[in-house]
């Protein structure tokens, strides 16, 4: 049985279509493949231990500051 097949168009300013069209055209792939190559290696990207325990401390609101207004944002950010 096939799968089942979703169209997808983006808009890309032109000098970034071509260098997608030569990427893929050096690596012998059309352009589909190379897309679905990029999404699958971005997908499975699993974060580093230090970008995990930042996740869950931040998930867990360990480390977090509260600020009332972003004017206290920028001066704490200041000092």
């Amino acid at each position: 049985m096939a799968a089942e097949i979703s169209r997808l168009s983006v808009n890309l300013p032109r000098r970034k279509h071509c260098k997608v069209k030569k990427a893929a055209s050096s690596m012998g792939i059309s352009i589909r493949e190379l897309v679905e190559l990029s999404l699958d290696e971005f997908l499975h990207r699993k974060p580093n231990k230090e970008t995990e325990e930042a996740l869950q401390e931040s998930l867990s609101g360990k480390g977090l500051k509260k600020f009332k207004n972003a004017e206290d944002l920028f001066k704490h950010l200041k000092n």
